[in-house]
Order: structure tokens, then sequence, then C-alpha cells
């Protein structure tokens, strides 16, 4: 866990110092930006030598198994209704977050910004920057009230490359079959 969450805690340290706030209750801006780029970020530090002690051969990929059997324990989480909200917030970039009685529901939060993190695991250098564009660029002060930022182009989502974005009953029992 700690693997994936010392990204993301990163990007929310570097939205701090570009200035970003989020002005919404539950911060859902915030937290899709620090999640769309999270792994993609980790993946970086795993290609530095700099890092090599802390990523031995086959530690992101170790990193990355134990995330999907994290999304399909949490897989009952996404009904219809939560994967439709959950679909809309990755779209808007965080800026419409689902609707306030599904938002404040345990756990709820943690299942989005896990599966984000993973749908948008980059895996080339140039994702990477594109993500960090995306987010960063020309988006300071109160990105509640900035327009929604254009997906980084040539940038798909991780399971939209590997399984056509599949519903997540689809992705748990692809990882269910895992050895």
């Amino acid at each position: 866990r700690c693997y994936r969450a010392v990204p993301h805690e990163i990007v929310h340290c570097l939205q701090f110092k570009m200035g970003q706030q989020d002005t919404s209750p539950m911060s859902w801006s915030a937290e899709h930006d620090a999640s769309l780029v999270a792994n993609g970020l980790l993946w970086a530090a795993s290609q530095n030598d700099v890092f090599s002690a802390c990523f031995p051969p086959g530690q992101y990929e170790e990193v990355m198994l134990q995330q999907l059997l994290a999304i399909q324990a949490l897989s009952h989480v996404f009904t219809p209704e939560v994967d439709s909200a959950y679909r809309e917030w990755r779209r808007s970039f965080g800026l419409t977050g689902p609707p306030p009685d599904m938002g404040q529901q345990a756990g709820l939060p943690y299942a989005f910004k896990m599966r984000l993190q993973a749908e948008s695991a980059a895996d080339t250098h140039s994702d990477v920057h594109a993500q960090l564009a995306a987010i960063f660029l020309n988006r300071c002060g109160d990105v509640t009230k900035l327009p929604t930022p254009a997906a980084p182009a040539g940038v798909k989502l991780t399971w939209e490359r590997q399984l056509a974005a599949a519903p997540v009953d689809e992705v748990a029992r692809l990882v269910a079959g895992l050895p």
C-alpha cells in the first residue's frame, strides 16, 4: 500500500505548490488528479536507477497485482449506479463528484481512487508527461472553477487498452483467474 500511496500524496504536495485549490467538500478533483498520475509516477520511479534499491525485479508488477486484487475486493461497491457516477467523475477530471448521498458511503472515495489509479497506469515516459501536463498546465487557483481539462492526447486508460473498458465485474473475473 505504501508504494501506491506515496506517489498519490506527492501529487497532493505538488498541487499545493502549484497553487491549486479544490473547494469541493470532498476534494473530488484533487483526488482524481492525484489518482490519475500516481501509478505513472510509480512506474517512472521504478525505471530510474536512483530508486533501484526500492524496485528489485518484479516489484512494480507485484504492486500492480496487489492493486488489481484490491479492486477485485471492492468490486461489490460498483453497482450500475455507482459505476455510472464513477465514469462521470473520471470523465470530468473529478469536477463532477458522485451525488452527496453516494459520495459519503463508507469506502466509496477509496474505491474510486483505487480504480482510477489502476485504470490510468501509464507505462511510458510520454504518457506520464501527458498526464502531468493535463493536471498541471494552466490549472492554478480553484480548480472547481476551471474548465475540464482535455484528456491527454494519445493516452488511453490502461484498462481501455487491455480490456476495452470492461465492466468491473469482468475485471474481477479476470483477476480471479490469476495464479
